[in-house]
């Protein structure tokens, strides 16, 4: 029998190696969320958690790696246990829901890692990757565990019927809101709000949407919808779709050409943002034009004027000298037959005869090349070269052009977003304008007359101070059903159940109206 084996028990130094991957997500967290993502340097974990910077990296392989293991160690396994949580609880929708949200606040939001989705929206900009992971193992996983709940409580009778995926998001909302509170304004309350106020005012204002109404306030609705509404109309308002106007190039504002409040009309310029920059790009790429014309051209040409006529001077020459090898070639043959001189003597006149010819010969040649252009494939590179160097000038035309826009529609600038030698990024609008035929009225319509309503059907649009009614056709019906309009004007509107319904009045008429605007609907 052998005898037994003593375990040695692990060292101090042990247990501190197995725990420092936990030291350093400690550390990692609190940096994250004091300083950000950007300003958080991997030394500085490493002195926090009390470790090397090398250690760190026997562990994670950068800053992302790191990130990632935060959230990942953080946040994943108090969605996992809701989740698990949603799978086996036997009870209703309502109060699974209330066990989830407070189980996700105790795990999440009442401590450090809440304070990471502010990071996340103030650096998403500048680390999309990071915004990326987040959106895909947290976000979506959340959305779909409170659609779940929603799901449940609809499919038990228990909630009512509604867009659940739109409702998820509008859920999710106010939890986000109370962790991004508590690392910016909070502290600048003289009297927080605790945290479990906020939940429970949350869960009360959710649970009253969701709920099925009871049998009375549905008769009393039901009764409210079959009735008249003030005067035979129907109660609305007025909505603009505004045009935003932006350049898809980053510049300091220089001009801008008109206030908030005024009319513009359409290829009236708004603003100018700097161009120093591409109007010297756009120089630099005429140039470049001119210099690839210039050599295709002179390839087209051949050899200049001077040039040949050189080579046509090479060629007399060169005809004069095979004269002159010829006649005393002439001449050396006869000698050689009358026996004065030796055979020796023809030979070396006939090849000077032979070598003046040969330089004849090369000389005509070049003269007839130096008349032709250049070669098709030189001829060719050069087209080519010429065509992207005007594409070139045809791009650095249209970067300068987007320095300076124009109004694109006629109509009435509503806001100017920026000032006179701000920068204004790459995209953001600078001003907003609201042309007349964007502006639409937007209205309820009880599901009992809801049939009798008609895209393109003709309404009549009354507003205060308007005059006589506005004529505008039905241009948008919602295929949704909604219990309570989101604008209430009276306490008559309350618990229908309603179609939103949109009309364009003609652009000469809309201009009567402002977004916002109170407006009664008729009916012809």
């Amino acid at each position: 029998m052998r005898p037994a084996v003593k375990r040695r028990s692990k060292s101090r130094r042990e247990r501190r190696k197995e725990s420092r991957p936990s030291e350093l997500l400690a550390a990692a967290l609190e940096l994250f969320v004091e300083r950000g993502f950007a300003a958080t340097r991997l030394e500085d974990v490493a002195a926090r958690a009390g470790v090397s910077k090398g250690t760190l990296y026997l562990y994670f392989s950068g800053k992302d790696d790191l990130f990632k293991a935060v959230v990942r160690g953080g946040i994943l396994p108090a969605i996992a246990n809701a989740e698990t949580l949603v799978r086996e609880f036997p009870g209703g929708a309502a109060e699974l829901l209330r066990l989830v949200v407070s189980g996700m606040w105790s795990s999440v939001g009442s401590n450090l890692l809440s304070g990471i989705p502010k990071l996340i929206i103030a650096e998403s900009g500048n680390f999309p990757d990071l915004a990326r992971f987040y959106y895909q193992e947290v976000i979506q996983r959340g959305l779909a565990l409170m659609a779940g709940i929603l799901k449940r409580g609809i499919q038990q009778g228990e909630f009512r019927t509604f867009d659940v995926d739109p409702t998820a998001r509008a859920m999710m909302g106010p939890l986000l809101l109370m962790m991004l509170w508590r690392y910016s304004f909070q502290k600048h309350e003289s009297d927080p709000l605790s945290a479990e106020r906020y939940l429970d005012s949350y869960l009360a204002l959710v649970l009253e949407g969701l709920r099925v109404p009871t049998p009375g306030v549905l008769l009393a609705g039901a009764i409210a919808g079959c009735g008249n509404q003030t005067n035979g109309a129907l109660q609305g308002y007025a909505e603009g779709e505004y045009l935003r106007v932006a350049s898809p190039i980053a510049g300091q504002l220089a001009r801008l050409h008109l206030a908030r409040g005024a009319a513009v009309k359409t290829g009236e310029p708004l603003f100018a943002l700097e161009q120093e920059n591409e109007a010297a790009a756009r120089r630099q790429a005429e140039e470049q034009v001119r210099q690839a014309d210039a050599q295709y051209r002179n390839l087209l040409t051949g050899k200049r004027p001077e040039e040949i006529d050189a080579i046509r001077a090479q060629l007399a020459q060169a005809e004069a000298s095979l004269a002159l090898s010829e006649s005393n070639l002439t001449r050396q043959e006869e000698l050689v037959r009358a026996k004065f001189v030796s055979n020796e003597a023809a030979d070396t006149a006939r090849s000077a005869r032979d070598r003046d010819r040969a330089r004849v010969s090369e000389l005509k040649a070049q003269l007839a090349a130096a008349k032709l252009a250049a070669r098709p494939d030189e001829i060719r590179a050069a087209q080519a070269a010429t065509a992207a160097a005007r594409e070139a000038l045809a791009q650095a035309e249209w970067r300068l052009e987007q320095k300076s826009l124009r109004a694109p529609r006629d109509g009435q600038i509503t806001d100017t977003l920026y000032v006179q030698g701000e920068w204004v990024p790459a995209g953001s609008p600078v001003v907003t304008l609201l042309p007349p035929a964007n502006i639409k009225v937007r209205f309820f319509v009880p599901e009992k007359v809801l049939g009798s309503v008609k895209v393109g059907q003709a309404v009549g649009v009354r507003c205060d101070g308007c005059g006589e009614p506005i004529s505008a056709q039905i241009t948008y019906i919602s295929p949704q059903a909604e219990y309570t309009p989101p604008v209430i004007f009276s306490s008559e509107n309350r618990a229908k159940l309603v179609f939103l319904v949109e009309a364009r009045p003609a652009p000469a008429e809309a201009v009567k109206l402002h977004p916002g605007q109170p407006v009664e609907i008729t009916f012809p």
